[in-house]
């Protein structure tokens, strides 16, 4: 386990033009999680939940951005730093800015519209499991009525490319088959 992240920037620069990050500087925001979700191995194997600091962070963002236009910040819990806002608002004021992906409960208007001055025009949630009991068997306990507030807040708000992470084939699934609402 590294301790102190700040001692070990870490960033990459794909430079193919196959892949999903094509032009892109890749900058780790954290490292480990602090949900616990059952499924994830970071929270275990990269534990405990450490973020790098801001002022690193915009460092290497101004020095990514030396070599390409977008950056993508990565890491288990990117919403979860603790300077998050600033995080996601001070690279887009230079280049582009995108997220791997997004937890349900840190979509908000402000942080879609950093994202599309940022010229991102798609966008990853990860509500998971499809019911609210496996969501819940998960640790991931976001009920439908906050997954569909999520959606809409996107589409709102100008973002309506949006992918969703689901697992399948998880112990104790069952096909649940509903009624006409």
């Amino acid at each position: 386990m590294v301790p102190k992240l700040d001692r070990f920037p870490a960033q990459s620069t794909l430079f193919t033009p196959d892949t999903e990050f094509k032009e892109m500087a890749l900058v780790e925001v954290n490292r480990g999680c602090p949900r616990g979700c059952r499924f994830c191995a970071a929270c275990f194997v990269y534990h405990p939940f450490r973020n790098r600091s801001l002022p690193l962070l915009e460092s290497v963002s101004r020095e990514a951005l030396l070599k390409e236009h977008r950056i993508g910040l990565t890491g288990t819990a990117v919403s979860d730093h603790p300077n998050s806002s600033p995080v996601r608002e001070h690279p887009s004021q230079e280049g582009e800015i995108s997220l791997s992906s997004l937890r349900v409960d840190a979509i908000t208007p402000s942080l879609i519209q950093c994202l599309r001055e940022g010229e991102e025009h798609t966008i990853a949630v990860a509500p998971e499991a499809g019911s609210e009991r496996l969501r819940r068997m998960l640790k991931k306990g976001y009920s439908e009525e906050e997954i569909l507030e999520s959606i809409d807040t996107l589409v709102e708000n100008g973002l309506s490319q949006i992918k969703c992470y689901f697992l399948i084939g998880l112990p104790s699934e069952v096909k649940e088959i509903r009624g006409n609402s």
